[in-house]
């Protein structure tokens, strides 16, 4: 039973990092136009750096270090906005977290917690 729960757990936090790199995607396409094979660099930038942040020790949320690699990573490409897309990364997993934490009050103030 408990493999089964990392699985599910696993696969939606999958799931939330492909939405919120496509939403970054698409937001940056709206800063600066460009084509579906630079919008999948920017997904795949914005993934890349995600696990760079997170394997940094003391670095909360990544910060510094999930900018920095995305930005190092677009600059070849996007040279005048990758600081930019970088701040719209940040900007929308801030977002994200403020919604995903105002849906968990929702939820644990009409539901009873195990446990207590």
């Amino acid at each position: 039973m408990q493999s089964t729960r990392i699985v599910a757990i696993g696969s939606a936090y999958a799931v939330v990092m492909m939405l919120v790199g496509t939403s970054i995607a698409v937001a940056s396409h709206a800063i600066d136009s460009f084509s579906m094979s630079e919008a999948a660099l920017v997904f795949f930038a914005f993934l890349l750096s995600w696990v760079l942040g997170s394997l940094v020790p003391g670095a909360p949320a990544g910060l510094g270090v999930r900018d920095g690699a995305m930005v190092w990573i677009l600059t070849p490409y996007f040279a005048e906005t990758a600081v930019v897309i970088a701040a719209v990364a940040r900007l929308t997993t801030i977002l994200g977290d403020a919604v995903a934490f105002l849906f968990g009050l929702l939820f644990f103030s009409h539901h009873k917690v195990r446990g207590s």
